[in-house]
């Protein structure tokens, strides 16, 4: 037979379907076709070739011997065709429909390999051919990734020069757009930040400075060092246009040496200009204190603090305001009475401010403000 003779010596599989109705033969073959491996049917319904597919009707059953014997895998489709040729093959299989096909109940005893029809394509594979093949479409996949890539890479290339410059120079137009919006807000607004200790903490700035957008990030009982390790919390977050810094006093009481207090005050003042680079800086004078045997004023509330040494600092703070992006405000001056003690009437106690020196402050630092 010539179809024996071209399948000799290849790894062939032989598949069985001459006593199998039109519609059965059809699905195992639609099955079949999705293989690539070398595969003969016989089939009473189809003569045709399928890329590796042959069908032909093979009636001698010498010649179907010759194809069992020749087989790899063997597939039938009755128990009497297994019984027939099970002889003649190297490795036969009974595939069975479970709606129409007896399997034989001692089928494990007497060793008869099977397999529901369904299964089929399976079969035609070993664990080490399905290694191959997962590893193929794998490598296609990846190819087929490195493909999709170049092309979009090439596509990018074959943009023209020009209209990727055109493209650039109106996204530029654009954020010029937003940035001089940008400018023309942030110059229209003025917040003013108060930044101290309990002098500034008890400052009612919503009563003084009524109409301003005003923040008082004054903390009772702060010193310069609280300031300057808490700046973030205390300034930054507030982005303030004006920065009005009045600290120092109560590091008199934490017993800091002169030269310290003067050293963070401007420490301070250089990080907020480092960190606010268009913010106004003003560094108030440590304002003076009253410490006179006067019954208004409380020795413990003044304690050791004394306005000789207070202007020796505030000496050194309009020395280095001089040198430095800040204003310095001689607020001592302006609070102080003929002896150079804090005035009676703008003092509670001889440290903290009165209504009647609030209102003297406020009236000053309005000349630097503006709604």
């Amino acid at each position: 037979m010539i179809l024996y003779n071209l399948l000799a010596g290849e790894n062939m599989i032989f598949v069985d379907l001459g006593n199998k109705n039109k519609t059965f033969c059809k699905k195992v073959i639609n099955i079949l076709k999705k293989s690539d491996k070398n595969i003969v049917i016989n089939s009473k319904y189809f003569e045709n070739k399928y890329n590796n597919i042959n069908i032909s009707n093979i009636e001698s059953e010498f010649e179907l011997k010759k194809l069992f014997k020749k087989a790899e895998i063997v597939f039938v489709f009755d128990i009497n065709d297994y019984r027939k040729y099970v002889d003649y093959c190297k490795r036969i299989i009974l595939i069975y429909d479970s709606k129409s096909t007896n399997i034989p109940k001692n089928r494990k005893k007497i060793n008869l390999e099977s397999e529901n029809v369904d299964n089929i394509y399976n079969l035609l594979y070993t664990n080490e051919d399905k290694k191959v093949i997962s590893l193929k479409n794998n490598i296609d996949l990846f190819l087929y990734f490195i493909l999709i890539t170049i092309i979009f890479i090439l596509s990018i290339l074959l943009v023209s020069k020009d209209e990727i410059n055109g493209k650039m120079s109106n996204i530029n137009k654009e954020l010029n757009k937003e940035l001089n919006t940008l400018k023309v807000s942030n110059k229209n607004y003025t917040n003013y930040l108060f930044l101290g200790d309990s002098i500034t903490d008890f400052y009612d700035l919503d009563k003084y400075y009524k109409g301003y957008k005003v923040v008082n990030s004054g903390i009772s009982g702060n010193q310069t060092s609280d300031i300057l390790d808490n700046l973030q919390k205390r300034a930054y977050v507030y982005n303030p246009s004006t920065i009005f810094l009045l600290i120092g006093t109560n590091d008199y009481i934490h017993n800091k040496k002169e030269d310290e207090t003067v050293n963070n005050i401007k420490e301070i003042v250089d990080k907020l200009n480092k960190n606010l680079p268009n913010a106004k800086i003003y560094l108030q004078s440590i304002y003076p204190i009253n410490d006179t045997d006067d019954q208004k004023i409380s020795k413990s509330m003044v304690s050791i603090r004394n306005n000789t040494s207070i202007k020796k600092i505030n000496s050194e703070l309009k020395k280095y305001c001089n040198d430095k992006n800040c204003t310095y405000l001689d607020m001592y001056s302006l609070l102080e009475d003929k002896d150079g003690n804090l005035k009676l009437e703008y003092t509670k106690e001889g440290l903290h401010i009165s209504n009647e020196g609030y209102e003297v402050i406020t009236k000053e630092l309005k000349k630097y403000m503006h709604k």
